[in-house]
C-alpha cells in the first residue's frame, strides 16, 4: 500500500496518494511511513495543518529515518506563517556552523592544498556533466572521493572529521527537538566534488538519507564586473520560492563561499547554490554524514 501511495505521490495523483496512505494506515496504525506518505500527500493537496498532524506521528518513531519528515514539516508550517515554529526546526544561528581549515600539512600552505584539490577534481576520471538524479544544473558532479582517496582528499578527511566532532560535541541537547534529541555516536561519510560553471547552480535540495552534510569550498575566484558580484554562486538556506502550490514567507540565510570555508548543517535544511555569473569554475567538496551508532 505504501509503495502504491508513494507512486502516485510522485505522479502527481495526490488524492490517490492520500487514500492509499490511509488505507495502509487502517491496516497498521504504527506504520510510519504511510503516515509520513500521507502527510505528503495533503502538503500536496494545500492542506499543511492535517500534514503537520500526519508527520507529528512520525516524530515518535525513533527508528525511523527523521530528515524528510523534519524537511516537510517545515514546509508546512512555513506553508501556515508559523514561522516561529519552523525557525525552532531550522534554527541557522545554531545548528549552521562554519570551519576552516588551519593545518594543511602535509602542503604547505592552504592554498597549496586547495590547488591540489582543484587539480585533482578537474581531472577525475567519475566527473560527470549533469548526473541523473543530482540537482547540480550547469555542473560536473564525481563520484564518492573516499573510495580512491588521494593524499589530498585524505588531508580534507581528517580536517572534516575534527570539524564534525567539534560540531557533535557543541550541540545542546534537546529531548523536544527531532534532531537534538539523539547526537551520532559512530558515523559514516561520503565525499563527492561539484563543479560550477557559468550561469550553473545548484536547485533547492535536501539530503534525505544522510542526518548531517555540508560542503567545503576549494576554489571561488571573485567576478571581474561588479555587476556580477552580487550574490552570485552564494549558499541559499531557507525553502524553495514554490512547492506544491504554496508560496513560503520564511527565514532565509545567504552565505558567501570562500576557499577554505567548510560548512556542517542538519540535512533536512533546504539549501541551494544561486547561479554564478561569470565565467569561472566554483568548485567544492560536498559530503553526507549518516549515523551508525547514537550516543
Amino acid at each position: 500500500q505504501s509503495n502504491l501511495a508513494d507512486i502516485y505521490l510522485k505522479s502527481g495523483q495526490h488524492a490517490k496518494a492520500a487514500d492509499t496512505a490511509r488505507a495502509a494506515i487502517q491496516l497498521d496504525p504504527e506504520y510510519t511511513e504511510a503516515h509520513f506518505l500521507l502527510g505528503n500527500a495533503l502538503l500536496s493537496q494545500g492542506d499543511p495543518k492535517a500534514a503537520i498532524e500526519a508527520f507529528q506521528v512520525c516524530r515518535q518513531d525513533l527508528d525511523f529515518c527523521q530528515t524528510g519528515n523534519m524537511a516537510m514539516e517545515t514546509l508546512a508550517l512555513q506553508s501556515l506563517e508559523w514561522n516561529k515554529e519552523a525557525d525552532n526546526l531550522t534554527d541557522f544561528d545554531q545548528l549552521i556552523a562554519e570551519f576552516r581549515l588551519e593545518d594543511s600539512a602535509p602542503f604547505k600552505s592552504i592554498e597549496e592544498f586547495n590547488a591540489a584539490l582543484t587539480n585533482e577534481i578537474l581531472a577525475h576520471p567519475s566527473l560527470e556533466w549533469e548526473p541523473a538524479g543530482h540537482p547540480a544544473s550547469g555542473g560536473s558532479v564525481t563520484g564518492n572521493l573516499l573510495m580512491h582517496p588521494t593524499p589530498a582528499i585524505s588531508t580534507f578527511e581528517k580536517f572534516l572529521r575534527r570539524s564534525i566532532n567539534n560540531y557533535l560535541d557543541e550541540l545542546p541537547g534537546d529531548t523536544e527537538h527531532p534532531f537534538l534529541r539523539r547526537i551520532p555516536k559512530n558515523y559514516g561519510l561520503r565525499i563527492w566534488a561539484t563543479v560550477m560553471g557559468k550561469d550553473g547552480f545548484i536547485n533547492p535540495h535536501i539530503h534525505s538519507e544522510s542526518w548531517i552534510t555540508g560542503a567545503y569550498y576549494v576554489c571561488f575566484p571573485g567576478p571581474e564586473k561588479s555587476e556580477e558580484a552580487e550574490n552570485a554562486g552564494w549558499i541559499k538556506f531557507g525553502p524553495p520560492d514554490r512547492v506544491s502550490q504554496q508560496k513560503y514567507t520564511a527565514t532565509t540565510k545567504l552565505i558567501k563561499p570562500e576557499p577554505g570555508l567548510l560548512l556542517l548543517f542538519p540535512s533536512y535544511f533546504h539549501h541551494q547554490s544561486l547561479p554564478l555569473k561569470y565565467f569561472s569554475n566554483r568548485i567544492s567538496l560536498d559530503f553526507e554524514i549518516y549515523a551508525i551508532a547514537w550516543r
